[in-house]
């Protein structure tokens, strides 16, 4: 599933025309709620705030993300 939301990041990352991330420099890990964050660890990103939704069953996974330019 965390490979279908780097997948997804990515692919939004590109509609924006930004240089894309290598697929390690991207992080899915859960907030105390159970919610996926997303951490993007390359510096030429840091303005982009990223929003993942997940959901899976037996053999199949899918994501949705929302990328945010907040650049100031």
């Amino acid at each position: 599933m965390r490979f279908a939301a780097k997948e997804a990041i990515i692919k939004a990352i590109g509609c924006l025309d930004f240089k894309l991330p290598p697929f390690k420099s991207i992080e899915i890990i859960n907030d105390k709620t159970g919610a996926p964050k997303v951490y993007i660890h390359v510096e030429y990103l840091k303005h982009i705030q990223a929003k993942i939704s997940l959901s899976h069953c037996e053999d199949k996974a899918i994501a949705f993300a929302i990328i945010k330019n907040v650049k100031k």
